[in-house]
């Protein structure tokens, strides 16, 4: 199957979120809201139900364990209550 449409076909790749240049493809799409200029399809596994949200919620546990280390899981997380004077 020789045709245009083959040769316009992007490689699917399972979206690593610590490659960098994954993640400069991903903040393209969020910035120009088009997939137009990158050369891969992200692959989409069945947990979840769109690219967008999967993206969305790596980049965002990536970069929060970046900024605030390991992250804590919710049963773990201790709960503090505010004083009131």
């Amino acid at each position: 199957m020789n045709t245009v449409l083959k040769t316009k076909i992007r490689p699917t790749v399972i979206f690593d979120v610590k490659d960098p240049q994954h993640r400069k493809w991903a903040y393209d799409f969020i910035k120009h809201r088009t997939w137009r200029d990158c050369p891969v399809m992200f692959a989409l596994p069945q947990s979840e139900d769109n690219v967008y949200s999967m993206l969305m919620r790596q980049m965002t546990e990536y970069y929060a364990e970046m900024e605030f280390g390991v992250a804590q899981k919710p049963q773990d997380a201790k709960i503090h209550k505010l004083r009131r004077g």
